[in-house]
């Protein structure tokens, strides 16, 4: 079992006790910032969550980084046998990361509130780091009929940052080129596609964009 299948088989573990729980403590909020980070950028990550009542007391909110998996726990404490106010009772944190390598990470929050139960919430979610840079445009493009009726030779230069290709089409050189005719991996050209069906009677129009394990590069 690789890392991030163990990561996966703790925090399934993690919901499971938290769903078997009287939940009442409750997370609502579970951010990264920048959304989408690569190997550059200053990583923050922020928890908002609130009690339900008065009788329950935030002792500490502590923040831990170790095998791909960035972790808030929130412990609290419940007074059983006091009287309580039905108002929410709030609490945030926020925490600077830094950097961080490529790879997928998990961002955990889980509440621990004693002594009536051991999770009373636990959220996450899963991102990604990205180290490579944006593809740049593709050049020189060609189209060329094939021996077989309906089908496409295409061929471009390969360009810095690009793992594979994708080939969008549009009846209208103006359009958005959403729809994809094929991919192709760097080094594989020339390739063929069938002719992109569109609009009966106009014309179409093909734009190539590089892409790699982060990012897709201007269609040209």
């Amino acid at each position: 079992m690789d890392r991030t299948s163990r990561c996966f088989a703790a925090i399934t573990i993690a919901l499971a006790c938290a769903a078997s729980s009287q939940v009442m403590a409750r997370i609502e909020s579970l951010t990264l910032d920048p959304p989408s980070p690569n190997c550059e950028d200053e990583i923050t990550v922020s928890v908002e969550g609130n009690f339900p009542n008065t009788c329950f007391h935030l002792d500490q909110i502590e923040f831990g980084l170790g095998d791909n998996i960035l972790q808030f726990s929130i412990r609290a404490h419940e007074n059983v046998n006091s009287d309580c106010l039905d108002v929410l009772v709030p609490y945030e944190a926020q925490h600077t990361v830094g950097l961080l390598e490529e790879g997928d990470y998990f961002l955990v929050a889980q509440e621990f509130v004693t002594p009536t139960r051991a999770t009373a919430d636990l959220q996450y979610l899963e991102f990604t780091v990205c180290c490579a840079t944006v593809p740049e445009a593709v050049s020189g493009l060609k189209l060329a009929k094939t021996d077989v009726e309906g089908r496409l030779r295409f061929s471009w230069v390969d360009v810095a940052g690009a793992a594979e290709y994708v080939i969008y089409s549009d009846d209208d050189p103006g359009g958005a080129f959403v729809e994809v005719v094929g991919t192709a991996r760097t080094g594989q050209l020339p390739v063929e596609f069938p002719t992109a069906i569109g609009t009966v009677g106009q014309p179409q129009f093909y734009l190539v964009a590089g892409q790699n394990g982060c990012a897709e590069g201007p269609k040209r």
